[in-house]
């Protein structure tokens, strides 16, 4: 894989998501960026409600690249849902080089 290809993927990470902005909010918004495959939601063991973060699979690349306006973790891009700003960020596997660099900074 080429350098740029290494830095694309077809997964997003949705920061400061209030609990105001629904799974079809998301879906409806995120569409005109392309197909949605998966929203994942992750909740709160104890509570059962639903943390302040989401991730989005698509299903090409292409529309995390438009999205995030190329940009790549830590940076984010602002997106605005009903009256809400977001943040969005591209969301690598685990074991990526960009996602064990933010893991490093968020454990300082």
């Amino acid at each position: 894989r080429t350098r740029v290809e290494k830095m694309q993927t077809n997964k997003i990470f949705i920061g400061k998501l209030p609990s105001e902005v629904s799974d079809s909010d998301l879906r409806e918004y995120f569409e005109q960026f392309g197909q949605v495959t998966e929203i994942q939601f992750v909740f709160d063991k104890q509570t059962n409600e639903r943390k302040g973060y989401c991730f989005i699979e698509f299903k090409s690349s292409n529309s995390v690249e438009e999205i995030t306006k190329g940009r790549v973790p830590p940076e984010s891009a602002k997106h605005r849902i009903n009256q809400f700003e977001i943040d969005v960020k591209k969301k690598f596997d685990d074991n990526h080089p960009i996602q064990r660099k933010i893991k490093a900074i968020e454990r300082q």
